[in-house]
């Protein structure tokens, strides 16, 4: 008999549906580790909002009308290929990362450090354009 274990992004999966999140939403957001800093807290949000509604006795099919409701009144929406409305969980890791970031104001996420990082080789035609332009308004090295 082979057993076959879950891999690490559907570890994290089953870990947000199992805080409250929608089938939707833990399926775009397990793709983010958990030791990003803010995850804690959105995890932790939910999680509060989702024993609040079973403490209220919300069947399934209201909670996820609550959360459709949530995600209206925070314009966290966006237009599927054929124009409806979907909701859209990266805008709510955006505000949780924004809300981190007041807080924190010398965390730099991620993908910005590594933009930082990156260094353009000399012969690269982009670069040399690129240098070529700066030179022309006048701002070269």
């Amino acid at each position: 008999m082979v057993v076959r274990l879950k891999t690490k992004r559907m570890r994290r999966y089953l870990k947000l549906v199992d805080a409250g999140f929608m089938p939707f939403e833990a399926r775009g957001l397990s793709r983010i580790p958990f030791t990003v800093p803010y995850m804690g807290g959105l995890l932790r949000a939910r999680h509060i909002r989702y024993t609040w509604a079973r403490k209220k006795g919300l069947t399934d099919r209201q909670y996820a009308k609550a959360i459709r409701q949530l995600y209206l009144a925070n314009d966290w929406i966006k237009l599927d290929k054929a124009g409806r409305r979907r909701g859209d969980p990266w805008k709510l890791l955006r505000e949780f990362e924004d809300r981190y970031r007041e807080k924190h104001p010398e965390y730099q996420s991620p993908g910005e450090k590594r933009r930082r990082r990156f260094r353009r080789w000399e012969g690269d035609y982009i670069s040399k354009k690129y240098r070529s332009d700066e030179e022309a308004m006048g701002r070269g090295r």
